[in-house]
């Protein structure tokens, strides 16, 4: 087998967010926040909120994309709000105290979507701080979001959501291996390509779960993504539901069609098919040009090797899956 190993090396440092720009994230993020705790304390003359860094910024996980911009979870923890639920604000009134501390900070109005407050600034590649907000009740946070109350869905807004404890969750699958960090940044990298190629695959955060339900760890990295997304991909021959492993438990498939999700599963078994065949590939610069089609042209090529490097062509370890007529998928 060709290692490309130090080849995913080399991808990571292309598709990771580097320190300079968590820099500027971060930095744009205090600025942010401070914005929004003069606005509460100067002009609203209440409590400011507290703040909670969640998501791919957390975790560790934020990729940079091939277009369009990445973005940061800033979580907003009100404070000023009693302990009768009945008293509580609308999410829209939430959010537009957020809008109204944030909508001069930067070019670009701030956006009011379902969940979330969007701060939006220039940068390369341009990104945004969303900007969910939460109220606590015995000491468990519930969510506003403009949507429950719009549709009226149970359970109504402001419901149980925990991002903080989401973070956790994935920090104790990490452990003391941050591999299962670089395999969820490949994964992603692998969505952000097939969404510039037209085709939706999967949202960051039910991919970040997937693999960590499924990781298969190895010392080279390219032998672990092949084994991991077969087995990501077994799993989800067997059930196609992949929910949150915190509260509320939602399943990040819901909304999909039939049809959107039996396209994640045909690129999710192309995935793993190619994986296969770029981990069996002797010829290293053969094998890069297969991890090439699965991860874009961020991925480096390989100088040929002498001949006498070159490995006997072989199988992986990882099984068949066998489907339910007896065939292999």
């Amino acid at each position: 087998m060709a290692d490309c190993h130090d080849l995913f090396g080399e991808f990571h440092e292309k598709v990771a967010v580097s320190s300079t720009q968590k820099a500027q994230l971060r930095t744009s993020r205090n600025a942010t926040r401070e914005r929004i705790e003069k606005h509460f304390k100067e002009v609203m003359k209440v409590t400011p909120p507290k703040f909670h860094g969640q998501g791919s910024y957390s975790m560790d996980t934020l990729v940079n994309p091939i277009n369009g911009r990445f973005d940061i979870d800033d979580g907003v923890y009100l404070q000023h709000l009693g302990a009768d639920r009945s008293s509580w604000p609308t999410a829209a009134s939430v959010h537009g105290w957020l809008i109204d501390a944030t909508k001069d900070s930067t070019d670009e109005p701030p956006q009011d979507r379902a969940r979330c407050v969007r701060v939006v600034y220039k940068g390369t590649p341009p990104y945004h701080i969303d900007l969910p907000a939460y109220v606590m009740e015995k000491n468990v946070p519930q969510l506003f979001d403009k949507s429950r109350e719009k549709a009226k869905e149970a359970p109504v807004s402001p419901y149980e959501s925990d991002p903080a404890a989401m973070t956790e969750w994935f920090n104790g699958k990490v452990a003391e291996d941050d591999q299962l960090r670089r395999l969820v940044c490949y994964a992603k990298a692998w969505k952000d390509l097939k969404r510039d190629q037209g085709t939706a695959v999967a949202k960051g955060l039910m991919l970040t779960i997937l693999f960590a339900q499924t990781v298969v760890t190895d010392e080279r990295d390219d032998v672990a993504l092949s084994k991991t997304i077969e087995a990501a991909n077994a799993r989800m021959k067997v059930n196609t539901v992949v929910r949150k492993p915190v509260p509320p438990f939602e399943d990040l498939t819901q909304e999909w069609t039939k049809s959107q999700r039996e396209d994640f599963l045909k690129c999710l078994q192309q995935f793993r098919d190619l994986a296969s065949d770029a981990v069996a590939e002797r010829d290293k610069p053969k094998a890069a040009k297969i991890w090439q089609r699965l991860l874009g042209d961020r991925f480096p090529d390989a100088e040929p090797e002498p001949e006498n490097k070159k490995e006997p062509a072989q199988k992986t370890s990882a099984p068949a899956i066998i489907g339910t007529d007896g065939r292999s998928a």
